[in-house]
C-alpha cells in the first residue's frame, strides 16, 4: 500500500497523526467519543467554549444508558440553539449544589480545525453506540455562531431517497462487482429493490428492525466469531458491510467479516488506524446453515470495530 498522506485523528488522549493509505478509506478528523446525546441537555448557557448548566444538578444518564464522568467526551448534537453543538469534554457531571459544565474538547475548540464533513464515533449508548456522526454543516464554520448539524454518517452516505426501484437490478452487487471494498454507479443496475423489500420505503433503522440489517460491536477480547446476521434460509441477499475501526488495529490485530459457510466480505488488516471507514459487498445465496453473517478477530490481540450489516433480498 502507498502513503499518501496523514490523517488527524482525535483520541481521548489527544490529536494524533495516522499514515493514509490509499487502499484504506480514512476519513479526515475522525473523532472518538464515550457518548452522544439523544435528546436536548437541561437549560444551559454557552459562555467561550464552555457549555454550563443554568441551575445546579447532576446532568444524569445520556442516551438512556451511559453515565458519565469528568474527562468523558461527548458529541452534544441536539441543542436547540444548534450553535452549542459540538465535541465537548465534561469539566463537572454536577451534584445538589453544582451545575454540571463542559468544555468543548481539543481538535474542536477552534473554528479552523472544525470543518464540513468531520466524523464523530461514539462507543456507547442505546440509541447512538457503535454509530458514527458527519458534521453536514457547511463551510466556512465560526464556533459559538454557526449552527453545527451532525447527521448518522451511514445515512448521509446512502442519501434519502439513495435505493429506489429503478437503481438495483437482481444479482448486480456481488463479489465479482466490486473493487476491494468499492461500490458505485457502475456496479448497480436498475430494477431490483422495490419498496415491498425495503420495509415501508423506510431508512436504516427500519431495516435493523425488520431483520433486514445489524449493527454489532466487536474487539479483539472476543476471541471467538460474533454473529452480526442471521442466516436467511429462503433469500439470496445483497449484503453491503460498513466497518468503523473504533480502536486502532495492533500489528497482529485482524477483523474478518463473512458468512459461516466461508464467503469473504470485508477483512480489516492489522494496523488499520482508528477512525478508518471499510465497505465491503457480496451476494450471500440462500442457506439455513452457512449464510449467518459473522465477524471473527484475532483472538488476544488490540483492537475494536463497529461493523452495520444490510441485506437486501434479490428475487
Amino acid at each position: 500500500m502507498k502513503n499518501v498522506g496523514t490523517v488527524e485523528v482525535l483520541t481521548e488522549r489527544g490529536v494524533r497523526a495516522f499514515p493514509h493509505e490509499e487502499e484504506t478509506v480514512l476519513v479526515p478528523s475522525v473523532s472518538r467519543v464515550r457518548m452522544a446525546t439523544a435528546a436536548a441537555l437541561a437549560a444551559c448557557t454557552l459562555t467561550g467554549n464552555v457549555l454550563e448548566a443554568d441551575a445546579a444538578g447532576a446532568v444524569g444518564d445520556i442516551d438512556t444508558t451511559v453515565t458519565p464522568a469528568v474527562g468523558d467526551l461527548i458529541l452534544v448534537k441536539n441543542q436547540v440553539a444548534g450553535l452549542q453543538n459540538g465535541v465537548y469534554e465534561f469539566l463537572s457531571v454536577g451534584g445538589t449544589t453544582e451545575t454540571w459544565k463542559l468544555r468543548r474538547a481539543v481538535g474542536w475548540d477552534v473554528s479552523a480545525r472544525v470543518k464540513a464533513g468531520r466524523i464523530v464515533a461514539v462507543s456507547e449508548g442505546t440509541a447512538n453506540g457503535n454509530s458514527a456522526f458527519l458534521l453536514t454543516t457547511n463551510d466556512p464554520i465560526t464556533l459559538n455562531s454557526t449552527v453545527l448539524v451532525f447527521g448518522s454518517a451511514l445515512a448521509v452516505a446512502l442519501g434519502a431517497a439513495s435505493v429506489t426501484n429503478a437503481m438495483l437490478a437482481p444479482n448486480s452487487v456481488d463479489s465479482d462487482q466490486y473493487v476491494d471494498g468499492s461500490i458505485d454507479g457502475v456496479h448497480i443496475a436498475d430494477g431490483a429493490v422495490t419498496a415491498g423489500k425495503l420495509a415501508n420505503g423506510a431508512g436504516l433503522a427500519a431495516l435493523i428492525a425488520t431483520g433486514l440489517g445489524a449493527s454489532v460491536n466487536v474487539d479483539n477480547a472476543a476471541g471467538a466469531p460474533v454473529s452480526a446476521l442471521a442466516a436467511d434460509a429462503v433469500n439470496d441477499r445483497a449484503v453491503l458491510v460498513v466497518v468503523v475501526v473504533t480502536e486502532a488495529l495492533t500489528t497482529t490485530a485482524e477483523f474478518a467479516v463473512a458468512t459461516v459457510g466461508g464467503l469473504a466480505i470485508r477483512a480489516v488488516p492489522a494496523l488499520t488506524a482508528l477512525g478508518a471507514v471499510l465497505v465491503g459487498a457480496a451476494t450471500v445465496p440462500a442457506s439455513v446453515a452457512d449464510s449467518e453473517i459473522v465477524v471473527t478477530p484475532t483472538a488476544g490481540a488490540t483492537g475494536a470495530v463497529a461493523v452495520t450489516v444490510l441485506a437486501l433480498p434479490t428475487a
